[in-house]
């Protein structure tokens, strides 16, 4: 029984001891209070759907961890909803209404983490990987007095990958600007009359980072 007790006294001691002499240590291999700052971005994407231009905006909300690498929240959206001519068409075989703006939307978002090189340089290189889900569907929009509202007509959810390259430009020490690109990963789009990769492409794309960096 004393034995017992007086490993009782000496563990709790010795782990004082040890936790007062050293800090821990985390996943990115840096003290536990290194977060070197914060950002908020916005961005502006382009690709083709439907054999049409097609403009996504977005952007990210993130926390930097030893100059190293950041991590936080990011989303974007189709910001000119695309026709698809074969949509509309099987919409009117099946008896359904065609409104002039019934269109393709969709819009996606996750988490991101974002490693960084050579942070401490004017121009420098970082690689963004964004996981999430998202919703595409065909709709339009319909009036209520002074209110719109959009009415969908064939929706579905999807999950989707999106790793990129972004060469970034510190403007100031406050403002950055990255030009790079994007390739959007989905799970399968089952929608009527739509590929079953119709997201999945490239993008280029246009940042604006203001932030703590």
């Amino acid at each position: 029984m004393k034995p017992f007790l007086f490993l009782l006294l000496i563990i709790p001691a010795s782990m004082a001891s040890a936790q007062s002499g050293q800090r821990a240590r985390t996943l990115f291999n840096a003290p536990a209070d290194s977060i070197t700052g914060g950002y908020m971005a916005f961005s502006s994407s382009g690709t083709t759907l439907f054999g049409e231009q097609a403009i996504f905006l977005g952007g990210r909300i993130g926390v930097g961890v030893g100059h190293r690498i950041a991590f936080g929240l990011a989303g974007h959206g189709l910001a000119n909803p695309q026709r698809n001519p074969y949509y509309n068409t099987y919409r009117a075989e099946a008896g359904g209404n065609v409104p002039d703006d019934l269109a393709f939307r969709t819009g996606y978002g996750g988490l991101f983490v974002e490693p960084i090189l050579a942070d401490h340089r004017v121009l420098h290189v970082s690689f963004p990987i964004t996981v999430g889900a998202g919703s595409a569907a065909y709709g339009y929009r319909t009036s209520s007095g002074r209110y719109y509202q959009t009415i969908r007509t064939d929706a579905q959810a999807f999950f989707f990958v999106e790793p990129s390259v972004e060469v970034e430009l510190n403007i100031l020490q406050a403002l950055r600007l990255s030009l790079g690109g994007a390739y959007l990963y989905t799970s399968d789009i089952d929608l009527p009359a739509t590929d079953p990769d119709v997201l999945r492409r490239f993008m280029l794309r246009v940042t604006l980072k203001a932030g703590q960096f």
